[in-house]
Order: C-alpha cells, then sequence, then structure tokens
C-alpha cells in the first residue's frame, strides 16, 4: 500500500507541474534567480525545521532537487525530513490516541534509503518493541532513524561509496524493534 500511495503521489506531483508549467513562470524564474544570487559564494545550505508540508513545497516550487545537489546541506528536523526521499508522518501519543505513521509525501531524494524521525523519544513510544519492529519493517529496506537532541546522522556518498553513521545520540530501529547505534564515521584528515 505505501509503495502503491508513494507511486501515486509521484503521478500527482508530475501532473501538476506539468498542468501549471511552473518553471516558465515568471515569478518562480525570478524568485530561483534571488535564490541563485543569494546562495552565491555559500560554502553550505542550512535547512532548518518547520512544518515539513510548506518546507518541501518551498524546496520543490524553487527547485530545491537540483541546487541543492550543488552544496554540502545540514538540515534537521523536518528539513531532514524533506531531504530524505520519503516523508512519514507518526506520532505515538497525540491527544486523539496512537495510530499508524503515514507515508505524507516524496521528499527530495537528497538522502536515500533513510526515514528521519525527528524528535522520535517524544513521539513515539521507543520501548514498545512490537511496536517499532512493526514501524521498521513497515519501511525496510530504508533505515528509520531517530533524531533526538544531540543525534548526528552523517550520510556521505564520497568516491561513489554510500556510507551512513550516526553519533552518540542518534539510534536506528531494528526490526525487531531495539534500538540500534551504527558506528560514528570515520575522522575526516
Amino acid at each position: 500500500l505505501d509503495r502503491a500511495h508513494f507511486a501515486s503521489i509521484r503521478r500527482v506531483h508530475a501532473l501538476f507541474e506539468a498542468r501549471l508549467d511552473l518553471a516558465n513562470r515568471p515569478a518562480i524564474i525570478a524568485a530561483r534567480r534571488a535564490l541563485q544570487a543569494d546562495l552565491a559564494g555559500a560554502q553550505v545550505v542550512l535547512i532548518a525545521g518547520g512544518h515539513v508540508a510548506a518546507l518541501l513545497n518551498r524546496l520543490r516550487l524553487l527547485g530545491g532537487e537540483q541546487w541543492l545537489q550543488e552544496y554540502p546541506v545540514v538540515a534537521w528536523s523536518a528539513g531532514a525530513m524533506a531531504i530524505s526521499e520519503c516523508v512519514v508522518l507518526f506520532h505515538d501519543r497525540p491527544p486523539q490516541g496512537a495510530a499508524n505513521a503515514e507515508v505524507f509525501d516524496c521528499g527530495l531524494g537528497l538522502v536515500r534509503g533513510v526515514i528521519a524521525l525527528p524528535h522520535a523519544q517524544n513521539r513515539l513510544d521507543l520501548h514498545d518493541n512490537r511496536r517499532m519492529a512493526l514501524f521498521a519493517r513497515r519501511f525496510a529496506p530504508s533505515s528509520c532513524v531517530t533524531l533526538d537532541g544531540g543525534a548526528c546522522l552523517h550520510f556521505d556518498e564520497a568516491g561513489g561509496r554510500r556510507r551512513l553513521a550516526l553519533h552518540a545520540a542518534t539510534f536506528q530501529l531494528g526490526r525487531d524493534g531495539a534500538l540500534l547505534q551504527l558506528p560514528a564515521p570515520e575522522a575526516t584528515r
């Protein structure tokens, strides 16, 4: 069901963009040029959190899939969700009661194979191994990664080799529901 929903979302986005011809609209062209001018000489792009739908919409509208590939990117919270390939909404403790996680939208796909779970300690019952195992298996083979305070995910494809490393406060949901810690990235020389 998730894969079918994901494919449907992609079709809707493609149809929307084709019908509105966004890339050739004067206002969009002007906004993209202004953004490119603002980024001239930038060493890194920071993408903060906030409302993931609004953030993803603006990044997509401004062509983020293309220009973000030219920079190192540091993203957190909803920003981390937006640069992944699949945005999943989750919360085990909302006022109305726990519900299943929902595939919300396609992300920009800068980071592949990772489901970003910001504020996981507050939003997920991480000690419910059965529930976490179902979550991890549902989104496999992607790695479901918790991003709480102090967490850092290092993703690098330098030299054609994919490397995913987690720092001290960052965990991956194991298929058995346990929280797994991956090794820290090697120090750069």
